[in-house]
This record gives C-alpha cells, sequence and structure tokens, in this order.
C-alpha cells in the first residue's frame, strides 16, 4: 500500500538531520508522496527546497491567513517567479479564512485570499485553503472569483457538512486530519460518511494535529497512516480502498498522474 500525506510543514519538525529520519521513516511506513505546505515566503521557500531534494517531496506556496497581514505588494509576484524556477511547485497556499483566531484584520485576510486565487487561475495550480470559522464565508470567496477553474482543496477540514458539500460543487478536495480520531469528532466523522471516497484526501499538518495514539507527540507525515485507518473504519471498507483512493485523488488534484 501507497499512502500521500498532502499537507505537512517539513520545516517545522527539527533540525535538517531530524527532517531527514522523519522524511525516511514516512518512507518505510508506506509514504509515495508528501507535499509541504508554505504559509509565508520564508516557509514557501524552504518548502521548495525540500521538493528539490527529496524525490517523493512536492512543494505548494502561500501566506496563511495568520500571517496575511505581513506579505508584501510583490510577495505573490515572488510566488511567481518561484513556480517559474521549481516544477515541483504544484499548488497555491496555504491560504483563506481565519476568524477563529483572527490573526490578521479579515479585510486583510479577505484580499490575500482573493490574490491567491487570481494567481491559481494564472498559474493552473489548485489552491490549498485553510477555513476556521468561516465555512459560508469561505465558500462565497471561492464562487465570487471563479476558484472552480482551478479546483483545489480545502484542508485540515473541521467546518460543517453544508460548506463540504459546497466545496465539492466547485470541485474541491477534502482533506482529513488527525482530527477525526479524536473523541470529540463525532460531527466530523459524519462529514466522512457524506463525502465520496473520491473527493477525499489524508493529510498531517504535522508537527500539528497527532492522531491517536500519538496525542501530546510532535505529529510526523508516517501517523498519516491513522487517519487513513479511522476513514476505513467509518465508512467501513478496507485500509487498501482508502491507500489506494486517496493518493490517487492526490496526484490529481496535484498534477502528478503522469
Amino acid at each position: 500500500m501507497t499512502f500521500s500525506d498532502t499537507h505537512c510543514h517539513l520545516e517545522m519538525l527539527g533540525n535538517e538531520g531530524e527532517i531527514k529520519g522523519k522524511i525516511a521513516r514516512a518512507r518505510e511506513a508506506g509514504l509515495g508522496l508528501m507535499v509541504s505546505i508554505g504559509t509565508d515566503l520564508a516557509s514557501s521557500q524552504e518548502a521548495g527546497e525540500f521538493a528539490r531534494a527529496y524525490p517523493e517531496v512536492y512543494a505548494t506556496i502561500g501566506v496563511h491567513p495568520h500571517e496575511a497581514k505581513l506579505a508584501t505588494d510583490d510577495t505573490l509576484e515572488q510566488f511567481m517567479e518561484m513556480i517559474r524556477n521549481n516544477t515541483k511547485i504544484r499548488g497555491i497556499g496555504e491560504t483563506g479564512l481565519d476568524f477563529y483566531y483572527d490573526h490578521s484584520p479579515r479585510d486583510i485576510q479577505t484580499a490575500s485570499f482573493i490574490g491567491h486565487i487570481e494567481l491559481a487561475k494564472k498559474t493552473g495550480l489548485p489552491l490549498v485553503v485553510h477555513s476556521r470559522n468561516a465555512p459560508k464565508e469561505t465558500i462565497e470567496v471561492l464562487k465570487e472569483h471563479d476558484a472552480g477553474k482551478t479546483g483545489g482543496i480545502i484542508h485540515c477540514f473541521s467546518e460543517n457538512l453544508e460548506m463540504a458539500r459546497g466545496a465539492i460543487e466547485l470541485g474541491f478536495l477534502i482533506s482529513f486530519s488527525g482530527i477525526i480520531t479524536f473523541k470529540t469528532a463525532g460531527e466530523l466523522q459524519k462529514v466522512i460518511l457524506d463525502v465520496p471516497l473520491d473527493r477525499i484526501l489524508i493529510e498531517t499538518d504535522s508537527p500539528f494535529l497527532s492522531p491517536v495514539p500519538y496525542r501530546g507527540k510532535k505529529n510526523e507525515p508516517a501517523y498519516v497512516i491513522k487517519v487513513a485507518e479511522k476513514i476505513a473504519e467509518i465508512k467501513s471498507i478496507s485500509l487498501e480502498e482508502v491507500a489506494s483512493a486517496t493518493t490517487q485523488n492526490a496526484k490529481k488534484i496535484y498534477g502528478l498522474t503522469a
């Protein structure tokens, strides 16, 4: 079986040796694909370098809504230049709306989100979308700015069923993390039952959100298998089915089917 971690933050996993070790553990666990996600200019550059260094690693570049207030007028142009110079950059984001923490003003988050959508349309790369406490607003921005033209991923999904259905209608995939293994995840597990397997991805969002039984430890890509196991349990299907479908979904959305 081959698994995919479609959203991790490799630069946060420790020093160079620790990161190399965790990539090796992921490979040994059966991961054939990892996507390192940019959250600002510096981490986007690092993600691109990890992708160059490891054959199973790809990258996305973007500004997280928490960091939107720190972006400059030329950030998106710098991203465009990075895309021109690195074919292993396969997505735009992490971008979106976080109305839970509001680390950046909401109007600035929205403007940044729209800018990322336009960059995705210009490059033909999929969006990686963060949404927390903003299900209605996120879907409205995606619709108003024709994000369905490129599609993408609602990462670390923790919103409601209505949002999941709205995102799927726009051609987006729904990515689930270790949150689904938590005792408090009953409503989210109901969403998994509703979402077709061909629209599901799995991720760790490492180093955050370690799944059961690794709660309290730093998360890492190898632990994505626990997410796959939970989806198999919820949907009453085999782990092999989940691994195969989610890996094929990941390759398709990130343009890695060739």
